[in-house]
């Protein structure tokens, strides 16, 4: 009995042992998928150094009469179209020539616009003048003096063309000076939105805006002129 039993276990052992083969020869192989290919990486903007120099620089001026680029200026660079850059000063506070660094917009046409001070520009060629200039010791306030420059887009190097012009007014007596408002006789406007053709640089008003001031004096006047600045249109 014992060789029986053990004939059967191996004879039923050698059937498991073929089915099982023959199980495993059956499975199709799983073919390992090919990873998509990515899409190739979008270029990164590159940041410019533009080089800006101004006919007669007006953005501050010191004793010498000297008119110099401010700390935290920035400018405003556009193209045709509706991309707007904005340039900050990196380099060349209180001197006649300044670095500002940004990213360019998109170039239509070949042609940039900057226009100075960045947050009185909009559109492609308008500005807007405040009716209140702060009064500033010896020189007038940053960010007052409305500037421009057209470039190409092969240009590092720029020049702005001062769109006002400096008013200044030597006063002399015993009293406190608070404001000045200027007014014509003309009705000229003196502040608000002016349109600039970017081809001769002229300014022509779209407000009626008759006065300006300056504001926030208080300078006690004596026998010495005090001098004041007041930026006007042409």
């Amino acid at each position: 009995m014992k060789r029986i039993y053990k004939s059967l276990f191996r004879a039923f052992g050698v059937v498991i042992a073929s089915s099982a083969l023959m199980v495993a020869g059956c499975t199709p192989d799983t073919p390992t998928p090919e990873p998509e290919p990515q899409p190739d990486p979008e270029p990164q903007p590159t940041e410019v150094v533009l080089k800006a120099s101004v006919e007669t620089t007006r953005t501050s001026l010191n004793e010498a009469g000297e008119v110099l680029w401010s700390q935290n200026d920035e400018i405003r660079v556009t193209s045709t179209g509706d991309e707007v850059s904005i340039f900050n000063l990196i380099d060349g506070v209180n001197t006649p020539e300044g670095s500002f660094k940004g990213v360019l917009p998109e170039c239509s046409g070949g042609v940039y616009y900057a226009g100075y001070p960045a947050e009185a520009w909009y559109g492609d060629n308008f500005v807007n003048i405040p009716a209140q200039q702060r009064y500033k010791k010896g020189t007038f306030a940053n960010n007052t003096n409305p500037m421009l420059a057209v470039f190409d887009e092969e240009q590092t190097n720029i020049e702005f063309k001062n769109l006002f012009g400096v008013l200044k007014l030597q006063l002399t007596g015993t009293g406190t000076v608070d404001n000045i408002v200027l007014t014509n006789e003309g009705n000229y406007p003196m502040a608000g939105e002016f349109s600039v053709d970017p081809t001769t640089y002229e300014v022509l008003p779209c407000s009626e805006q008759v006065e300006l001031s300056l504001v926030d004096v208080n300078v006690t006047l004596g026998q010495e002129p005090e001098e004041f600045y007041i930026l006007v249109p042409p």
